[in-house]
């Protein structure tokens, strides 16, 4: 059914395909590059987990946020998806984003959603590519 809407004229339908496959390659290409550091070596493995459960559990708080708007019953709060995408999960919540489309044109929440993926980013490079990890053992092991 796809490919017959892809062949009609409708601009919001190929919009919507190109836009999911661009996002589909990037996350796929971000959980690669995920798995080949924990491979290789570079990356523990409890941070590819962290990554994958986090981002799991994230999605499926899209989507029972997104059809709890939908029948208007309880939501989530925006700050619990927000600290979601901080801890981990923001693949997750991109890829809940664009499948559910929900949470996608919310202008205050996308600034705040992408700037929890830069210090997730940030973080998580510090910690495992820089002097984090050392700092934080040095601290644990300072306070025993």
């Amino acid at each position: 059914a796809m490919n017959v809407e892809l062949l009609t004229n409708d601009k919001t339908t190929l919009s919507f395909a190109s836009s999911f496959l661009i996002n589909t390659v990037a996350i796929v290409s971000f959980l690669t590059l995920l798995i080949a550091l924990t491979i290789n070596g570079y990356l523990p493995f409890i941070a590819a987990c962290i990554y994958a459960i986090t981002s799991i559990i994230t999605y499926f708080v899209y989507a029972e946020d997104k059809s709890a708007a939908k029948s208007d019953k309880w939501r989530t709060e925006e700050a619990t998806m927000h600290l979601l995408s901080f801890i981990g999960g923001w693949p997750g919540a991109f890829y809940a984003q664009k499948r559910l489309r929900h949470k996608s044109k919310k202008a205050e929440f996308q600034r705040t959603y992408w700037t929890t993926v830069i210090l997730n980013i940030g973080l998580a490079t510090w910690f495992f590519a820089g002097n984090g990890f050392e700092v934080i053992f040095s601290f644990f092991n300072s306070i025993r």
